[in-house]
Formats: C-alpha cells, structure tokens, sequence
C-alpha cells in the first residue's frame, strides 16, 4: 500500500539551520522539497567529485582480476587519479595505434634517421629516397647513386645519394618526423608505462568497496549541502518544506518541540507533488526489483498494483517461457549469481524473485510437456496436462486471462469508489470486458457465445454510460457518458485480444527449439566431428531462444501489467519516490 503522507514545515532561526539539518538526518524521515535551487560552491564541487567518483567506480569495474587491497597504499583509493590513469592509458593507447602505422609504413625503408639525412645535406651530401612503380624507369643522374632497399608488389624503394641536388621527375618521400629506432622506442616506452597504469589500476580495484563507501558518504555530504542551500529564508528566519509519513509526525513534533523549532503539519495540497512509499508485506515487496528495472512507481494518489502485478507477472512469465528446461537454466543461473554474490548483496529480494520465476516456467513446461523443446521429449515424459498441448485450449486461457486481469481493474476502482455511482459505471465496464472475452472467443476460436453473453455487454454498456459521469442534469450525464464510453468500448476488445500474445510468444519459444533439435539431431552423433557440430549447434540454438524469451518477458509480460492492465485500473505510473533526508552510512 501507498503510506499516507503529511506535508510539513519547520521554522527555525537562520543561525540554527546546519545543527538543525543534522537532527533532520538523524531522525531520517522527512523528504525535503526545496524552495529554492538547491545551489552554492560546495554543492557543485560535490557534484563534480560524484561524477569522477561514478568514473572511477566504471573503470574498476571492468578490472576482472581485483588484488587484494594494501593498507599501506591509500592512494589508490583516489578517483581522480583512477580516471587519469585510464585517461592516460586511452592516450597512449591511441598514440601507439597512430606510431604502429607509421612503423608499418617506413620499416620496409629499413632503419634510418630523419635527423642524420638533413645533417648530412647541410655538409653537401643530398639522400632521397624514392618509390617507383615497375611500370616507371627512373633517369639516374651520373653524379647520383641509387640503390634498391625493398620491393613489395609493384613498388620497388629506392635511396639516391649525390653531392648536388638531384632534378628527376620523380617526386621524393618527405621523410618522417621521427626514425624507425624512435618509433620503436616510443612504443616500447609507451607500452610500459600502459603497464605500470594498469597494474596500479588492478591494485585499486582491490578498494573498489571502499571507494562505493566513499560514494555514499559524498551523497550524504551532497544531499546536506543542498538542503541548506535549498532553504527557505524571511530575514532572520530560515524554514524547511517537506513531507513525512504520518505515523512519524508524532515523533517528529516532539523533536520540532525538544529543539525549539516551529512546526506545521498538514493535509498535502491537490497541487503538491507528494512522494509515493510503498509499504507492503515481505512477499509482496518481491515485485519491487521489476519496478525498480523498469523505473516505475504509482503517484500517490495513485492505487499500489503491486500484489495483482506480482500474480500475473509470475504467470506471463511461465507462459512466455514456456519451457521447463529453461525455467531450470534460469533458476541455475539465479543460483550461481547468489553463490557468487549474494553475500555482497544485502538485499536478496531480486534471487527470491528469479527463483519464484522459474519455478513457474518449470510448471508450465511440466504441464505442457516442453523440456527444451517438445517434440523431442514427447514420447518419454507427456505432459501433465495434455489439454494445454491444444494451441485453441491455450488461446483459450490466454482469453480468459485477459478478461479476469481488466475486469479486476475495474472491480477494484469501483469498490474505491463505493458509495459513489462512479462505481456502478466501473461494474459496466467489468460486464463489458467479459462481453468482450465471449466475443473475442467467438471470432477468433469460433466457440459460439453463450445466450447471457450479448445481456452482459449491453447492461455493462448502459452502466457505463449511464453512471461515468454522474450529473443532477440527465442530459449532460447521459452526453458525458456515452463520450467516455465511445472513446474506450473498442479498447476494451482489442485489450481482451492482446493477450493472445502469450499464446504467441510462448508457441515461437517451442517452435524455435524444435526447429533447432531438429538441425542437430539431422547432423546426429556418428563421429567426434559431427557430434561436437551438433553439440554446438543445440547451445547456440537454445542460447539465442533463452535471450530472446528474457526480452519477450521485457516486452510482453511487462506491457500486459504497466500498459493494459494500469489503463483499465487508472495508473499513469506518476509517482516521485519518498527520498528521506538520512543518513546511509556508518
């Protein structure tokens, strides 16, 4: 559920503030909304340590060897000398790409020195070196002499040396900044000191902890600093706007009173824009990883969906998986993330989640007969349930489903609505959508509508139109709903549809594992080479169909829940999350 909330003000004098934002941290439960920009210095050079301290966090990241950190060596620790020293190793990095081509381009030319050649012109000895296409002969002067120093191709090089300067028609090549000696010098210099970067960088990575600490605690400085900035101030008063939950403004009074501060405590206004929290039991609370993927959360005015989301979430995932083989990989691979991280990670929630997952993928293969693939399988172990092994039986609950998941949108907003005749019209609608569920059925499995199908849709449409819009004058309540009944009866049905999505999706998860059990099993397990090539073919084919049924639960089994279903139920997902001025370190 949404924890109801106060807005609240505290007044104090302006010479009290920074003492007074400290108890406000302790006490850890009001979410500050500032009156002014929360800008100064010290508020912006935090931003700028938080950007290199995020830098430094990426690049010690992707270290996949860590050491173990070394008391005696705090300077790795440093963000800003972490991101120098990636910076610099992408410099030389570049530098030595550009100094390879060079070298690439003049070793043929052999080992020379720029610098010794315009020595050597100044005492009267002129060198050129010359690349002449086998098509070309070139006119050697008699006072000149030239020698061949490689041929590749085409292309023969050459270096002329004479006492005077050499008129041929063939254009010289300018020499290069550098000789090939320097060149190699340079990278090898280069490349020692990407070394001595990267084994410091490795070194730090074993702080990289500490460094995420670090983090917090400029966060905490970070957010201080802004609500003193962000304060409000009438001469020699300041004052603070916020919102706190209502069962900590009792305690939060007594602070007000033991501190000498001035306090109002008050309904938030239609106007304010109030921070949602979500309050729920322990086992409804394992949804809030999909939220917090997806980066949503209800308005506080809003209803919490998170129990109906969980439930139906947890059935489009079975159903869009499908496949018991890969509900096991899923719960395998959960299980190897935990082992490997589970002890850094305090909240476990997201493993509890992926476990539930899979398990309902497991059943619903079980149920289908489908362990990476069902054709193969089939003879060995039938399905449990041989009914949903029919695509018409499946459309069917996928049909259902859909009904049952919008008509409860509509359940649920007019027993909010209750006593209001609002809540008729939502009745309607709930009539409506199972109208449309017999309908849907009939067009598209072509199961004949049931004699109290047609008096369902036309009673939910005359509460619909009748109680939408509830008015002392019978023509403007008779316009105003059948206005709003005209702009959404269709998406009642296509919704209803929309579900067959399950039935899709779920079908092409099959049918791509077939297909790839039936290529392998084609190439078979005669001798090592076939046996491997068909090794790698099940792999690749099932890899690819795993990564594609996870991005069908992102696209489908998401949008059911946050698009269709939140429509009917009136959730825009609007919600600014409840952020308490706290502190989160110790």
């Amino acid at each position: 559920m949404i924890a109801p909330m106060k807005k609240i003000y505290i007044i104090l004098q302006d010479k009290d503030v920074v003492p007074a934002l400290e108890r406000l941290r302790d006490f850890g439960a009001v979410h500050i909304e500032h009156v002014r920009k929360p800008e100064n210095e010290k508020a912006g050079e935090l931003i700028e340590k938080l950007k290199t301290s995020a830098q430094a966090i990426s690049i010690l990241s992707q270290i996949k060897e860590k050491k173990t950190a070394e008391a005696e060596t705090p300077q790795a620790l440093a963000s800003e000398d972490i991101v120098e020293r990636a910076g610099e190793i992408a410099r030389l990095k570049e530098d030595m790409a550009k100094r390879q081509a060079l070298i690439s381009q003049w070793l043929p030319w052999g080992a020379f020195d720029p610098e010794e050649i315009e020595e050597l012109e100044a005492e009267g000895v002129f060198v050129r070196l010359f690349e002449v296409n086998e098509n070309e002969q070139p006119d050697i002067p008699e006072n000149a002499v030239f020698k061949e120093l490689s041929k590749q191709g085409k292309m023969t090089r050459y270096i002329a040396v004479s006492l005077a300067p050499l008129a041929l028609s063939l254009e010289p090549v300018a020499l290069p900044g550098s000789g090939l000696k320097d060149l190699l010098n340079s990278q090898r210099q280069d490349s020692e000191r990407i070394g001595e970067c990267e084994k410091a960088l490795e070194h730090a990575a074993g702080y990289i902890n500490d460094l995420r600490q670090s983090r917090k605690v400029i966060e905490e400085e970070l957010a201080f600093h802004q609500a003193f900035a962000g304060r409000g101030e009438v001469k020699e008063l300041a004052y603070f706007k916020g919102f706190c939950p209502e069962d900590k403004c009792l305690i939060l009074k007594g602070e007000a009173e033991k501190n000498q501060w001035a306090i109002l405590v008050e309904d938030p206004a239609d106007e304010d824009d109030v921070p949602t929290l979500l309050r729920n039991p322990k086992w409804v609370e394992l949804i809030n990883p999909v939220f917090d993927l997806i980066n949503v959360l209800p308005g506080y005015k809003e209803v919490d969906i998170s129990v109906i989301f969980l439930f139906f979430f947890s059935i489009f995932f079975g159903m869009l998986i499908g496949d018991a083989g890969y509900g096991l990989v899923f719960g395998l691979i959960t299980l190897y993330a935990q082992i490997k991280m589970g002890k850094k990670v305090e909240d476990k929630t997201p493993f509890v989640l992926m476990y539930i997952l899979s398990f309902m993928a497991i059943s619903w293969g079980a149920l289908t007969g489908t362990y990476f693939g069902q054709k193969w399988i089939a003879p060995y172990i039938p399905a449990l349930m041989p009914w949903l092994t029919d695509g018409a039986n499946v459309q069917k609950v996928c049909f259902f489903l859909g009904a049952a998941h919008l008509s409860l949108a509509h359940i649920w907003r007019g027993i909010l609505r209750v006593p209001s005749l609002v809540a008729l019209a939502e009745s309607g609608w709930a009539m409506w959508i199972w109208g449309m569920f017999f309908l849907v059925r009939q067009l598209i499995i072509e199961i004949p509508m049931p004699a109290f199908g047609p008096v369902l849709m036309i009673a939910g449409a005359v509460l619909a139109i009748l109680f939408s819009a509830p008015n002392k004058n019978i023509f403007k309540m008779l316009l105003g709903g059948l206005s709003a009944f005209m702009g959404s009866f269709i998406n009642a049905f296509t919704d209803v549809i929309s579900y067959i999505r399950l039935f899709a999706v779920g079908l092409a998860t099959v049918a791509i594992a077939d297909a790839f059990n039936d290529i392998a099993l084609g190439v078979g397990f005669g001798n090592i080479f076939t046996g491997f090539a068909t090794a790698l073919i099940l792999f690749i084919g099932h890899a690819l169909n795993l990564v594609l049924a996870a991005m069908a639960i992102l696209v489908h089994g998401l949008r059911l829940n946050v698009l269709e279903f939140s429509n009917h139920m009136g959730v825009q997902w609007a919600g600014v999350k409840f952020e308490p001025f706290k502190k989160n370190t110790h």
